[in-house]
């Protein structure tokens, strides 16, 4: 009950995990094509302090230390020693009208593949603060610098682990099934570096609460699966590349009351967002999501809620080299419940969920495999829940 330190959370976890793919032929037999195994451990440490004047704030230290393997026909990645180190540290600061808050990490991250090795040093700061214009409205500002270590795919994929080079035989490149590509990673990628910038408004009274908002990221080293168009046994070649970008985008959603009594409510809300993201060199950088525009509206009695919920997702007509465009499509979803007290704490509920109840054919632009795989069609779920 006294001292600097109010509390402490410790969390420890170890994985041993091993998952084998199992290819079956037309003649009824299968074989193992390929056998995935991950071990190591993460920890969690995180110190939270007693206040100092108007400030409160948490510090900790996070780390993982992880073996990955894949052999078999989709082995494209080798053994590899996965070590992460971070720390970090959150203020925040409170007075009347404002808010303010500051962000620091740290992360040396390590990763060894055969004579392959990458070992990055970090530094990540944010800050942002929020301004009460009047008891139902304030704005919001935020800066942040922000840095990104390659993963060990972007690294190594398909790279000889005793030169560190790209398979010098095309022979040799394994097809990544998840993005139907023969992907290479590139060893001498730098870490991503982004600039951010935010800013929005938000009101809030007793009807209606909204918010809107605007960023640009300036991103050095962006790094992105580059479609070069090169083919090996009408496979296409992919590979990461790092090239600055700039994404440029805007958030908004309002809600509020239609009507009520003491008994029964209608409410409604709408919500928008859009994104433009360049490189710096000229083109679209690839697999941005559509802009997209939603409404909800929801009823709500003493046992029981019923939502209607119909978005909007735009075409996608500014992409990337060797990308196609994406129609846009509508997507009618609703789900509903009623619920029923049990004894003193317990709670009985009833519930239904239907997601893109106009049968649509739904291809979403952030995936490389919409051209092969849509997203579910129509589907209705029927449950029951009894919590205690």
């Amino acid at each position: 009950n006294s001292g600097f330190i109010d509390s402490l959370r410790v969390s420890l976890s170890q994985t041993d995990y091993k998952h084998d793919e199992i290819e079956f032929f037309e003649d009824g037999d299968s074989e193992v094509g390929t056998t995935y195994k991950n071990e190591g451990y993460e920890g969690r440490f995180v110190v939270t302090h007693r206040p100092i004047g108007a400030w409160t704030g948490v510090a900790g230290i996070q780390i993982a230390d992880n073996e990955f393997e894949a052999t078999g026909e989709e082995g494209f990645i080798p053994l590899s020693d996965i070590e992460n180190l971070g720390f970090f540290a959150f203020e925040q600061y409170e007075q009347e009208r404002f808010n303010v808050e500051l962000g620091f990490r740290y992360d040396a991250n390590q990763i060894k593949s055969g004579r392959c090795e990458s070992d990055e040093n970090e530094v990540s700061v944010s800050g942002s603060v929020l301004y009460d214009i009047n008891d139902s409205s304030n704005v919001f500002f935020g800066l942040t610098s922000a840095a990104r270590t390659p993963s060990v795919e972007e690294l190594f994929a398909n790279v000889d682990s005793s030169s560190c080079a790209r398979q010098g035989d095309p022979e040799d490149l394994v097809l990544h099934a998840a993005t139907n590509l023969l992907e290479i990673g590139n060893p001498n990628l730098d870490p991503e570096r982004s600039q951010n910038f935010e800013i929005g408004y938000r009101h809030h009274t007793g009807r209606i609460t909204g918010e809107i908002s605007a960023y640009v990221n300036d991103i050095e080293d962006y790094i992105f699966l580059n479609v070069t168009g090169d083919e090996f046994e009408e496979q296409l070649i992919a590979e990461h590349t790092a090239r600055d970008a700039e994404f440029k985008g805007i958030e908004a959603s309002v809600r509020f009351s239609v009507y009520q009594t003491e008994g029964f409510s209608i409410s409604a809300s709408f919500y928008a967002d859009s994104v433009r993201a360049d490189f710096d060199s000229g083109g679209n950088v690839p697999l941005i999501p559509a802009g997209k525009l939603g409404s909800e509206i929801t009823f709500t009695g003493e046992q029981w809620t019923v939502h209607l919920d119909v978005l909007r997702v735009h075409e996608q007509d500014n992409v990337g080299q060797f990308e196609l465009e994406t129609d846009g499509y509508t997507l009618v979803s609703m789900y509903a419940d009623y619920h029923w007290d049990v004894g003193s704490d317990g709670e009985l509920k009833l519930f239904i969920r239907g997601e893109n109840l106009a049968d649509k054919e739904i291809r979403s632009h952030s995936t490389r495999l919409k051209n092969y795989a849509p997203e579910s069609g129509r589907s209705i779920k029927v449950g029951l829940r009894y919590q205690l």
